[in-house]
């Protein structure tokens, strides 16, 4: 057996259902970064629309980078594990074409992306707390056999260059936009 199938085996030997719908909820809220849109959504809304802006330019990042590749790649998902065994409502592999592949994790590399601009913007827990999230969510999907934990892996590091590469073009918009925080409390970066 290949160390895919090993690790996907090894990790569903702690099947539980509570662990089936903790995975379950995870996966659902982080699906298409959805979590990472409402956080958008709040930031702008309560002011701070500059880390508002750079959050949602890192999320159109991550998304297109993982559409792009899971297309050029077409890794089939895992067949060990059948979501329908778990009896996890898993619509996803029947809405869009593109999500029958499995290379990279895109909740993976959305979520991934968002700590390492959360950790690099302020090098603290907030960030550490997202990575940590991002990992957690990684599991879910191969223990939901819906990910290889290659497809993981592979998240977690196309992820990095995501902040870099949003930062110069966040600053010509930012600037050409004229996005001001209204927020009454201005943030300290360090």
């Amino acid at each position: 057996m290949s160390f895919d199938s090993n690790i996907i085996l090894g990790v569903h030997q702690c099947a539980d259902p509570l662990l089936t719908w903790v995975a379950w909820i995870l996966t659902t809220l982080t699906k298409f970064g959805l979590c990472w849109w409402i956080v958008v959504v709040l930031l702008w809304f309560s002011g701070r629309r500059s880390l508002s802006g750079q959050i949602a330019l890192v999320l159109l990042f991550a998304l297109v980078e993982s559409a792009v590749l899971k297309a050029l790649i077409m890794r089939p998902r895992p067949e060990l594990i059948a979501p329908e065994l778990l009896n996890l409502p898993v619509a996803e592999l029947r809405v869009f074409d593109i999500e029958k592949y499995s290379f990279p994790s895109g909740h993976t590399l959305i979520s991934s992306a968002v700590a390492y601009f959360l950790f690099l913007r302020y090098r603290d827990w907030r960030g550490i707390a997202c990575f940590l999230l991002a990992i957690l969510i990684g599991l879910a999907r191969v223990y939901e056999g819906l990910h290889w934990p290659t497809d993981v892996l592979g998240g977690l590091v196309l992820a990095l260059p995501l902040p870099f590469l949003a930062e110069p073009i966040w600053v010509q918009l930012s600037s050409r936009l004229n996005f001001q925080d209204i927020s009454p409390r201005r943030e300290q970066r360090p």
